[in-house]
């Protein structure tokens, strides 16, 4: 029985059941031979042992590989279970291979044109290097393009609905959260509709993300429908194929190739306000319509045959037809565990910081910046640069809770500002640097962001939209509440001690 015939709900018990059942029966048998403790105890060691030397010659983050090597050394018997079966990195150098050869093959399509680096390069001489290192990494700068944002869901898919009943040639969409409800049956009906109309559809979603979604019946209506569809990097019920990191949490739809979407945003009522589990939901999303959408699409593309979709010899026949004319520059981009330690996400949010003269925002449902994302921060902090991070106020897991809270006494006594969304829980993930320069895409503040997962997003540089995501920060500004540092350090001895614990694991939750 394969992953897509088994239901969500089983599935999720499946994959939980098997690694309690593993993890006991490990323990019954080191009961049963007691006798032999000292020789089974030094065998353990040395394997502890000989898995921490080689998370330290891994070419991973410090922090995350520290944190395994917690796991390993506190929890012996199932920290090398867990480890073996998510911690390595050794999986990462076969999906490596697979990626090259994919882009490799589509780099004859990349559309460059030199002239709009140079034309960046007038305009804004000291971002122009944030763009040729995108660029140095297969992803390049478009102008002709024109921009819209979303600061809600609601307002992001009126827009999706209202670009997909005028789609005549394909949809593609890929999402990491795929759930049953209005907004899914809403968007079932459009895409049923365009399928028997003869137009390409192509959606693609992550088996871990959509796993109560993805069941034998829901397969079954896409192919009955004619709409093409992967669930990406499934899990299976065998222990060693339980991938639970690797996700793909990207967002993207494109229509007709002149259209692209990409934000936060999945595919599920809440997203839309719809189902108000914890209060407003905070999120955001761009719209590209022009040549910057074809930066998406390219993405869309890679990541469809990385997933085992067919082939697509002939990108070309995907491009553009037509030209924004909206002023300044798109830069789409995506990220991955097999660029590690090279990661585009960080090193742009990084950039963008160190670049700031004059302030820097930021909004993100978890916060868990690693050291090098943590020193750029203060470093700007301190040299006068308003930096300021909004988070939930209400969370929507109780440890990311205190995982992310646990950063701020370091972050505040340094300089930067932090505020928690207080009408519900903040999933919107954006950075606005000096009011010019703005990311909006898929990419969360932590570690599963920049070193586990399949992101991606958009660099805009003097675009019209700035000033409508700064008016955006405005508003969130003045609903949210600012955390000072003495109130902060008043918070209950309890939470303080939780915060102190998870603060391990932060790097692989």
């Amino acid at each position: 029985m394969t992953a897509g015939r088994i239901s969500g709900f089983f599935k999720s018990f499946l994959v939980f059941s098997l690694v309690v059942l593993q993890v006991f029966i490990m323990v019954v048998a080191v009961h049963f031979l007691r006798h032999y403790f000292a020789f089974i105890y030094a065998l353990l060691e040395f394997a502890c042992m000989l898995v921490i030397v080689m998370l330290i010659n891994e070419n991973d983050n410090q922090v995350y590989k520290f944190s395994w090597a917690m796991i390993v050394a506190i929890l012996s018997v199932s920290g090398l279970l867990l480890y073996f079966l998510w911690g390595r990195s050794s999986k990462n150098r076969k999906i490596r291979r697979k990626i090259d050869m994919i882009e490799e093959r589509s780099k004859k399509f990349l559309r460059r044109d030199p002239q709009v680096v140079d034309r960046l390069g007038l305009e804004e001489p000291y971002l122009k290097k944030l763009s040729v290192y995108l660029d140095a990494e297969g992803f390049p700068l478009y102008a002709d393009t024109d921009g819209s944002f979303y600061p809600v869901g609601e307002q992001f898919f009126d827009a999706l609905f209202c670009d997909l009943e005028k789609a005549e040639k394909f949809i593609f969409l890929e999402y990491f959260i795929v759930y049953r409800g209005q907004i899914w049956d809403r968007l079932y009906e459009v895409l049923k509709r365009k399928a028997a109309e003869g137009v390409e559809i192509r959606i693609m979603y992550d088996d871990a993300g959509s796993i109560t979604t993805n069941t034998r019946s829901f397969v079954s209506e896409l192919k009955t429908d004619g709409i093409k569809h992967i669930a990406f990097n499934p899990m299976y019920r065998y222990v060693d194929r339980l991938y639970f990191n690797y996700r793909n949490h990207q967002k993207i739809a494109v229509i007709d190739g002149n259209i692209a979407y990409t934000g936060g945003i999945n595919i599920g009522d809440e997203y839309a306000n719809l189902y108000k589990k914890h209060g407003h939901w905070k999120d955001c999303a761009v719209r590209l319509e022009g040549e910057g959408a074809w930066g998406l699409t390219r993405i869309f593309l890679e990541m469809w045959e990385f997933s085992g979709g067919v082939e697509t010899n002939d990108y070309s026949i995907y491009y553009p037809t037509k030209k924004g004319v909206g002023k300044g520059f798109y830069q789409p981009f995506a990220d991955g565990p097999t660029n590690n330690p090279r990661n585009p996400a960080e090193t742009m949010y990084i950039q963008m910081i160190a670049n700031a003269k004059d302030f820097v925002y930021i909004t993100t449902p978890y916060l868990t910046p690693d050291e090098r994302l943590t020193d750029t921060m203060i470093t700007a902090a301190k040299s006068g640069v308003d930096i300021r991070i909004v988070t939930p106020n209400i969370f929507d897991h109780w440890y990311t809770r205190f995982i992310t809270r646990s950063y701020y006494d370091h972050l505040l006594k340094n300089g930067v500002k932090i505020y928690e969304y207080t009408p519900g829980f903040m999933h919107s993930k954006m950075i606005l640097s000096d009011g010019k320069s703005a990311i909006v895409g898929s990419v969360n503040l932590d570690y599963r962001s920049f070193y586990l997962h399949y992101e991606c997003g958009v660099w805009m540089c003097n675009v019209p939209l700035a000033e409508d995501i700064k008016k955006d920060f405005e508003n969130i500004f003045g609903v949210s509440d600012e955390i000072s540092l003495e109130r902060w350090r008043k918070r209950p001895w309890t939470d303080k001690a939780i915060e102190m614990g998870l603060r391990v694991f932060a790097p692989i939750m």
